[in-house]
């Protein structure tokens, strides 16, 4: 490598914030003709506006568990500063797409908030669309918004559209890579890393690597990558994934002290149920996370479908599952290659989901692999 550019950058201590603020700000100020060199391949998605620049800088510069509201709150709010002085800057748009998906998710007893959230995002995309519709990261947000509304062939379509339009870019790569997670992981499995030989510290990089190897299977590479993700967030992240696969080989008792410290929302919930569940124990997570989905099925359909799967409990599973399909529930588009559901894989009514919303050599594809899940 070499040195771009060095300057003393003294200020008063202060607001720490503010701080962060005009060293960015500094930063890509001075060396904004090298940036915009070096982002070239990005097309469309960037700006010219220093600040809004940097005020992204800082929004993607945030730490905080994925679960943390207000965290995403903080975000929106600085992606929306950046919007307000560039209302075209593509990457903002996008980035204001994904956190808007994660509080709608956040937001469990408002239907209509999360009604608002979801239009918020889908007008966010489709800005960006506009704009960039040949930049890969956007045709691979596309396609996660095709794959949650169960439109697998169009999702495939514009994931493989986005990895032939850029190849090498790591967002682009991980969202690609997320929605062939539902259809076939061995193939997202690749381009997370490879995103990860561009930034072998990336967190999200290193979570859905993590996701991806529970799906097929190599759940001690999943716990490693997992704890990976948390020690480069200072286990502000990760977390999450690290206690799935546990729970897929069968430790509740190691995904129960993953998840127990971690803040209150229907992840933690579920989570905590399925540990009671391997444990052989009663206790209140299952109900509360039952009465969470009796009241916003949007939101717990699909996890009540794989609690119960993991319980044993097929016929009931199967009702929650057929009902998050119905409503296009948050995680719905996973059930091809979810392990928490190999309880389900030989009962009609699954195999009739699948081959109705799946491709042909995706579901086959998913019939020879091995069952993951340990209590299964």
């Amino acid at each position: 490598g070499k040195t771009v550019w060095a300057q003393a950058f003294d200020r008063p201590a202060g607001d720490l914030l503010a701080l962060q603020r005009d060293l960015a700000m500094a930063v890509v100020g001075r060396i904004n003709a090298q940036l915009q060199s070096s982002l070239a391949p990005l097309g469309r998605r960037d700006t010219s506006d220093a600040e809004a620049k940097a005020l992204l800088m800082q929004a993607r510069a945030l730490i905080f568990p994925i679960s943390d509201r207000e965290g995403h709150v903080r975000r929106l709010n600085l992606i929306d500063k950046a919007l307000q002085r560039d209302p075209d800057y593509t990457a903002a748009l996008m980035l204001r797409s994904v956190t808007l998906g994660y509080l709608v998710g956040l937001t469990p007893d408002d239907a209509s908030e999360r009604a608002r959230l979801r239009r918020e995002r889908q007008a966010a995309e489709q800005r960006a669309v506009a704009l960039a519709g040949d930049d890969g990261y956007v045709r691979a947000r596309v396609a996660s918004g095709l794959l949650e509304s169960l439109d697998t062939q169009g999702a495939l379509s514009a994931a493989e559209q986005a990895l032939k339009l850029a190849p090498n870019d790591p967002l682009t790569l991980l969202w690609a890579g997320i929605v062939l997670a539902g259809l076939y992981p061995e193939r997202a499995l690749v381009q997370f890393q490879h995103a990860l030989a561009l930034n072998p510290f990336w967190v999200q990089g290193l979570t859905n690597t993590s996701y991806a190897l529970v799906r097929l299977g190599r759940l001690d590479e999943a716990v490693r990558r997992a704890e990976q993700a948390m020690a480069v967030a200072n286990r502000q992240m990760g977390h999450f994934a690290l206690a799935l696969a546990h729970v897929v080989r069968g430790d509740g008792k190691a995904a129960r002290a993953i998840v127990t410290p971690a803040p209150e929302d229907v992840y933690r919930l579920e989570l905590l149920a399925m540990a009671d569940t391997l444990d052989g124990r009663t206790g209140q997570a299952a109900a509360a996370l039952q009465e969470s989905a009796e009241r916003n099925p949007d939101l717990g359909a699909y996890r009540m479908a794989r609690h119960l799967a993991l319980a044993g409990d097929i016929k009931a599973a199967l009702d929650w599952l057929e009902r998050a399909v119905s409503l296009r529930a948050e995680g719905v588009s996973g059930l091809l290659t979810d392990p928490l559901l190999d309880p389900l894989r030989a009962e009609p009514r699954y195999q009739a989901l699948a081959r109705r919303w799946f491709p042909a050599d995706a579901v086959a594809a998913q019939a020879r692999r091995p069952r993951v899940l340990r209590r299964a």
